[in-house]
């Protein structure tokens, strides 16, 4: 037989093995694909982080602390990056309106931005901090919620300041975020912002 007859055709190969038999296929019948990826993301930053926090104890924590800080510093640099290419201000808006994640959130929140530069979250529910509870990565959880804001938003603007009063993973009611970008020396301190108040 000649070699150019054993040859299999890959392309068509390849195209029929993902021929799905059941065409409306979900992963999860009450999630987008978006969300189901989100709960790998979020799953698997806590099994490893939590696995290296329980074998070092302190230092295994800073380890992980300095890997969400390299992290957020190179999601941050993209963003501003892709933001300048397409002549976009840097401002806590446009950070938000173009994010660097598909948008799916269904969570319930009270969110504004209030200015450009300002940005104001109370966040009662979060499913990144669902799924960490359930698979008891606490210590893990915590250490992300601390550190990915701070080292992301800074690396996209460097006079940002970030300042999260309460924290879900930390035990509290919610998730608090009072941040402001580039001018915040020129406005208000950030202690001025009260609980509840409208802007």
């Amino acid at each position: 037989m000649d070699s150019k007859e054993k040859k299999v055709d890959t392309a068509s190969f390849q195209k029929d093995a993902y021929v799905k038999e059941v065409p409306d296929f979900k992963m999860d019948d009450n999630k987008s694909e978006v969300a189901v990826m989100k709960d790998f993301y979020t799953l698997i930053y806590g099994f490893i982080a939590q696995r290296v926090i329980d074998s070092f104890g302190a230092e295994g924590e800073q380890v992980v602390r300095r890997a969400l800080r390299d992290f957020g510093k190179i999601r941050g640099t993209a963003q501003r990056k892709r933001q300048l290419h397409y002549g976009l201000e840097l401002n806590m808006q446009n950070l938000h309106v173009y994010s660097d994640l598909p948008g799916d959130d269904e969570q319930e929140t009270c969110r504004q931005i209030f200015e450009k530069d300002d940005f104001y979250s109370d966040l009662d529910e979060c499913d990144m901090y669902d799924l960490w509870k359930k698979y008891d990565l606490m210590d893990a959880a915590v250490v992300y919620c601390e550190e990915i804001h701070h080292a992301m938003w800074t690396a996209y603007h460097e006079d940002t300041v970030v300042v999260q009063e309460k924290i879900l993973t930390r035990g509290d009611d919610k998730c608090t975020f009072r941040c402001k970008m580039p001018n915040y020396q020129k406005k208000k301190d950030l202690p001025s912002y009260k609980e509840g108040k409208k802007y």
